[in-house]
């Protein structure tokens, strides 16, 4: 198993653990954003998790940040193009 899908297991083992972990949460949506673990889907689902439990945490800045510009590249209304 490659280290980022062993890091995926590891950080679902450790939100049965800890579900309100809001580290956890960034660190899986962060992973999930680079190959072979790449989920761009499953990246925002936990990152809105991470927010979802402390949206006024300055540690979650570039949560918003990150789902700012994965949206942006994906509105048709900016023209830009999304490449997976």
């Amino acid at each position: 198993m490659g280290e980022n899908k062993r890091a995926v297991k590891d950080y679902n083992q450790a939100l049965k653990i800890e579900p309100k972990n809001i580290i956890i949460w960034r660190e899986l949506g962060n992973i999930q954003t680079v190959y072979p673990t790449y989920d761009l889907s499953k990246a925002k689902a936990a990152w809105k998790k991470a927010i979802e439990i402390e949206p006024e945490n300055p540690e979650n800045a570039h949560v918003y940040s990150a789902l700012g510009y994965y949206n942006s590249m994906r509105s048709p209304k900016n023209g830009l193009p999304f490449y997976s």
